[in-house]
């Protein structure tokens, strides 16, 4: 996971295609691991149909709090 800072929030620097966004609304599928409770599979599909793939990881899973976090930049999907 990419650690970027201290914010508590996504921001168009994260996303590869967030440019996307700014052509109407994106929707996004949060697919729950059945075999993992601490991963949710992530879907953003932006109005011009680009797709971008990812996955929110709770840190208990690494000895941390119960916090989720975006995997940014990541290949752990």
């Amino acid at each position: 996971m990419a650690v970027t800072g201290s914010t508590d929030h996504i921001t168009s620097l994260d996303l590869k295609y967030s440019r996307d966004a700014g052509n109407g609304i994106a929707l996004a599928n949060f697919i729950p691991n059945l075999s993992d409770p601490t991963y949710v599979d992530l879907t953003i599909r932006y109005a011009d149909g680009v797709t971008e793939e990812t996955g929110i990881h709770n840190m208990i899973a690494f000895g941390g709090r119960s916090i989720w976090h975006l995997a940014i930049g990541s290949n752990w999907t």
